[in-house]
């Protein structure tokens, strides 16, 4: 995989979790028998999926279902903090002699 081709994908979707599921359904697609977007010799299909999105041969409409926009982020809640039964929050556990990890 050719370093400078994730350069370019990261321009065309900025979230590299969005750039990771478009990629994976793009190179599931390609391997199913989707035709290629673009024509280049290229072995591997993965390879080809990251420079179809590279050269922003997508539409919007087909990259925003996986795209987070900014103002939805703010609206997600923060993450809750679980306590365990008996336990504080940050306590840890002793281990003793006894217990061997070997």
């Amino acid at each position: 995989m050719d370093p400078f081709v994730v350069f370019d994908c990261e321009k065309v979707l900025r979230n590299c979790f969005a750039l990771t599921v478009v990629a994976a359904a793009r190179s599931r697609a390609l391997k199913t028998g989707s035709a290629p977007r673009l024509k280049r010799p290229t072995t591997d299909i993965v390879d080809l999926a990251l420079q179809e999105i590279a050269a922003g041969v997508f539409t919007r409409d087909e990259l925003d279902p996986c795209q987070l926009d900014r103002d939805a982020a703010r609206s997600l809640p923060s993450p809750a903090r679980h306590q365990l039964p008996g336990r504080a929050v940050g306590a840890t556990a002793a281990v003793s002699g006894s217990q061997n990890f070997h």
